[in-house]
């Protein structure tokens, strides 16, 4: 473990602190890329290699943010041949190439590679949600079984502010300002042949990573360990098949066969098996007729998780279980014309070996002119806290944290 963490530490000092080591060393990013992949591969902890197994897919995204090429040409005088005819200073038949204009040079570059997004049929959008997802998902694992460092961090909080279409690695970029009329000419361009070798390589890489998630999903089947693999499989799949998108607009034709791993809709799907697997007892102190284990059990079943009332028997199987304790106290309010019950509601979702997933707290008051309709109000009141935003959504967001 000290060996992976010492040779990824160095790694990740040479990418940020010291680029020019890979253009003085003529190194791809395919072959950085491949090069991390092999120190994770190294390591025989599985958790610890998915965990740092985020870093080399936002290396790329973040090296792909208008950077992934040293040719940023800006241009002075007369008008380049590239603005007044695109198509003959870069050829249909080896580029792919668009020229937007803008008052100033971020707004023509923003324009000009939306332009180019849409060559690609690609939904800016979905691509920005998906690099972000992949960004946050670095800055959540800081301090999880891997090195803190300064240039990790910097690296998510890059991540997290990217352009809108940095799902586009290899895009080349012109600049030539009008003095006349003041406008600011954008080119982004991609080289068909170098474009696709890339994604085809990447496609490959993420296809193999795909397939290992899967395999550990199913050695942890019925756990949240097993939901979280499958979760970051989805979100490697939601890029990839942009890739694929990517891939056949610079190659039509070249994309024969459909993805190993089917697509992100197909991984969501296994999420949703695994979650029929996932047993969670529900075990509610102080309850009224059963509500408030039905309605922390409503919350489970809508998201496909199965649950069980408490038992006494004991199960080679043990589920996660959801501890609450539920009290309702009548509060005597003089002079006054109602009468009020007050709530306290605690609860804590805890994992197979005893420790805590999440914890969930609530506490309020209810009032009427009959004390047992303050009573009924109360209970009322939790119900809709569990299943309406409160409780449901601690554990959303728990869920989106995997």
């Amino acid at each position: 473990m000290f060996e992976i963490t010492h040779k990824i530490k160095n790694f990740t000092h040479i990418v940020v602190w010291k680029p020019l080591y890979f253009l003085e060393k003529q190194l791809s990013i395919r072959h950085i890329y491949l090069t991390f992949l092999m120190l994770l591969l190294k390591s025989s902890n599985y958790k610890h290699w998915k965990r740092l197994s985020l870093f080399p897919f936002a290396l790329l995204l973040l090296l792909s943010c208008g950077t992934t090429h040293p040719e940023t040409n800006i241009a002075e005088g007369k008008a380049p041949l590239w603005v007044t005819n695109p198509q003959d200073a870069y050829p249909e038949s080896g580029w792919l190439c668009v020229v937007e204009t803008g008052s100033d040079r971020n707004i023509a570059e923003s324009a000009a590679l939306n332009s180019l997004a849409q060559v690609f049929r690609l939904d800016v959008q979905g691509i920005t949600m998906a690099n972000r997802e992949l960004g946050s998902k670095v800055q959540r694992n800081q301090g999880k079984e891997i090195s803190e460092s300064a240039q990790i961090s910097n690296l998510a909080m890059e991540l997290t502010t990217v352009s809108e279409v940095s799902g586009l690695i290899g895009v080349q970029k012109d600049f030539w300002t009008d003095n006349r009329s003041g406008l600011i000419y954008a080119g982004a361009r991609m080289n068909r042949a170098e474009g696709a070798a890339r994604y085809r390589a990447l496609i490959q890489e993420n296809e193999e990573l795909i397939g290992v998630l899967k395999d550990s999903a199913k050695r942890t089947s019925g756990t949240f360990a097993a939901y979280e693999n499958l979760a970051f499989a989805a979100a490697i799949a939601e890029l990839t098949d942009n890739f694929y998108t990517i891939l056949g607009v610079l190659q039509p034709g070249t994309v024969n066969q459909r993805p190993a791993y089917g697509n992100a809709e197909a991984i969501r799907a296994l999420m949703r098996e695994e979650a029929a697997l996932i047993v969670i007892q529900v075990t509610v102190s102080g309850d009224v007729e059963s509500r408030i284990s039905k309605a922390f059990a409503s919350v489970f079943s809508k998201r496909g998780f199965r649950t069980t009332a408490a038992s006494g028997t004991a199960s080679a199987n043990k589920p996660y279980t959801l501890l609450a304790d539920f009290k309702m106290e009548d509060v005597p309010v003089i002079d006054s014309r109602y009468q009020y019950t007050r709530f306290v509601l605690t609860a804590a979702l805890m994992g197979k070996d005893g420790a805590s997933l999440l914890s969930f707290s609530r506490t309020g008051r209810e009032g009427h002119a009959a004390q047992n309709e303050a009573r009924q109000r109360a209970i009322r009141s939790v119900e809709t806290v569990i299943t309406e935003g409160g409780f449901a959504g601690e554990f959303d967001a728990y869920l989106n944290s995997l």
